[in-house]
């Protein structure tokens, strides 16, 4: 369990600087809520569409629940996309987006490996 979490916060997760104190099982659960949801998408949509009030408040609320979670890192660049939302900037916007995708994309994987492996061992990963 120790080595899992170690890696986690290799990607950024860093379930000791969340606010879900010792319950390791509902933080994982909420952590892979949070990376498999559609708000990545989303956000991407409304920036793409220059709807600046509705990505602005989307990039407030997940960078919110990235602190939750404790995701080092992430709750910046949710700041960093809401200030380049402010100022319109489509562009600096999207490219922020797609460090953060590719690093949900990494944790996505890793989350779902680990899944798939503690299954055919009968091991649970919690």
């Amino acid at each position: 369990m120790n080595e899992y979490l170690a890696k986690l916060k290799g990607l950024g997760a860093d379930w000791e600087r969340s606010s879900y104190g010792d319950d390791i099982a509902g933080y994982l659960e909420q952590l892979e809520l949070f990376v498999m949801s559609m708000d990545f998408m989303r956000l991407g949509q409304a920036i793409s569409r220059e709807q600046w009030q509705a990505a602005s408040m989307k990039a407030v609320k997940m960078g919110k629940k990235a602190e939750e979670l404790g995701l080092t890192g992430w709750e910046k660049q949710f700041t960093g996309i809401k200030q380049n939302v402010n100022r319109r900037n489509r562009e600096e916007a999207q490219q922020i987006l797609a460090l953060l995708i590719a690093k949900r994309v990494k944790m996505i994987h890793f989350l779902k490996e680990n899944k798939t492996n503690s299954k055919e061992s009968g091991e649970s990963y919690v």
